[in-house]
């Protein structure tokens, strides 16, 4: 089983938004890429296939090698073409790309930069990527490919000065030539920088305003002059502000709106960054991880302050905030890295209910392996550990002892980052139990999961 250690990352192939339009590009049944950084600081790639599912297969992931720190991020400017960044162990910003089929891409190259965390990447057009990350500064950087060649240079980046943040850059592009950015500024407000791509052209920084907000910006279009922001407040609601092509921003330059849901609505609230996604004109899907549950949780509505529907549960329980893309009208796929350290996907295809949530990976059944060294008071019983959830607590009980009612708890440990436990932390003395002829069974059970494995030992019996 793939276990992933930050969000993954979906990108949809089948369509691309352009100048408000959503238009088939090339005809190519690879419809949807979902990519993930394994526990072990390798990119892998999944994507589903409409003539034939998801591939590799409905459970294995292709390797794409590297050796990175934070969640993948991809583009594609066609339908036909993929292009992965990812932050190396050294800080740097590496790309890997190739075509969107199942041929190995191309292999990682440098493209230079120290940066933290995970980039920002956005296109507007064939041969047009452009990049943002936050650097060890806490300034934002720039770097675009034209189709000639990256620009600045292979390693060089362009620095948009004026404004610190401690978390990464958000990006949109609504039409060709036009490029917007947004940031939390250390002060907890968000700010704007837009331009067309050329380095002497963009507008500066301006505030948004919105203190105290926390956590990255979300942002989306669905068309020309067309921009909606969701963001984090400091008491886990989501915010939300639009930008209709007619000064000011709404509701004001500094105002924001709430995204509640109507009166009396029940609203989970969050510690993660908001999901977005727009899949038509008029649009707007946002999803949050629940705070206190750890469920998804969706709204839905059109922009306008009055016309949210409600947050509604769509179940689950996962770690930090859940992805979404969009490849069509009445379509949407969610992802989620669950409690197991899996991907997890839940999906709208316009037909009541949801469909999901399916795990992106055969599972793996814990299993344990019991051994007994016996003694004249009874023996000594080790047992050793596979395929529990990756740094979760485990909890050991012995069962089928004679005129016993219920299980014995015996002790409990952690897994390690590979779900496993040596027999060397998990050594019980047990002493003869009174009429016992069969063995005993030792239950170890996955409290994340409450999947269990068993073994028996015969350190009861005397």
């Amino acid at each position: 089983m793939l276990k992933i250690a930050t969000i993954p990352y979906p990108i949809a192939t089948k369509y691309k938004s352009l100048f408000g339009q959503a238009e088939p590009i090339v005809k190519n049944p690879i419809w949807l890429n979902c990519f993930a950084r394994g526990i072990d600081g390798r990119v892998y790639r999944k994507w589903f296939d409409n003539k034939a599912g998801w591939k590799p297969s409905d459970f294995d992931w292709q390797p794409l090698g590297g050796g990175i720190t934070d969640y993948p991020v991809a583009v594609a400017w066609s339908s036909n073409r993929l292009d992965i960044f990812a932050r190396g162990v050294d800080g740097a910003l590496y790309h890997n790309y190739g075509s969107n089929n199942d041929k190995p891409l191309a292999g990682w190259e440098l493209l230079g930069g120290l940066i933290q965390g995970s980039p920002t990447v956005v296109s507007w057009g064939t041969n047009r990527i452009d990049i943002f990350a936050r650097g060890t500064d806490n300034r934002i950087y720039h770097k675009w490919w034209d189709g000639k060649g990256w620009k600045p240079s292979q390693l060089d980046w362009q620095p948009l000065p004026g404004i610190e943040t401690s978390e990464p850059p958000a990006a949109v592009t609504w039409s060709k030539d036009r490029l917007d950015v947004f940031v939390l500024g250390l002060d907890g407000n968000v700010y704007h920088n837009y331009g067309n791509g050329n380095p002497n052209n963009w507008s500066g920084w301006q505030t948004l305003g919105g203190s105290p907000l926390k956590g990255a910006p979300t942002v989306v279009s669905w068309g020309a002059e067309r921009i909606d922001i969701f963001v984090r407040s400091w008491d886990g609601t989501i915010k939300h502000k639009l930008w209709d092509g007619v000064f000011p921003w709404k509701p004001s330059q500094l105002d924001w709106y709430d995204v509640g849901g109507p009166i009396n609505t029940n609203r989970p609230g969050t510690s993660d960054p908001p999901a977005a996604v727009a899949w038509s004109k008029g649009r707007l899907d946002v999803f949050i991880r629940g705070q206190k549950d750890g469920a998804v949780y969706h709204n839905y509505g059109n922009g306008s302050p009055g016309s949210w529907s409600g947050w509604q549960s769509l179940g689950g329980k996962i770690q930090g905030p859940p992805t979404v893309v969009s490849w069509g009208t009445n379509r949407l796929d969610v992802f989620a890295r669950g409690m197991d350290d899996g991907v997890w996907h839940k999906w709208w295809d316009g037909v009541p209910p949801w469909k999901g949530w399916e795990l992106l990976d055969k599972p793996v059944s814990p299993s344990i392996v019991v051994s007994t060294t016996k003694n004249q008071t009874g023996g000594a019983i080790r047992v050793s550990g596979k395929g529990f959830t990756p740094g979760g607590r485990v909890k050991f009980y012995v069962e089928n002892l004679v005129n016993q009612k219920n299980p014995f708890h015996l002790t409990e440990d952690l897994a390690d980052a590979q779900g496993q436990f040596s027999e060397k932390t998990n050594f019980f003395q047990a002493n003869c139990w009174p009429n016992q002829v069969n063995p005993a069974v030792i239950r170890a059970v996955d409290v994340v999961t409450g999947a269990s494995a068993t073994g028996t030992s015969n350190a009861y019996t005397c």
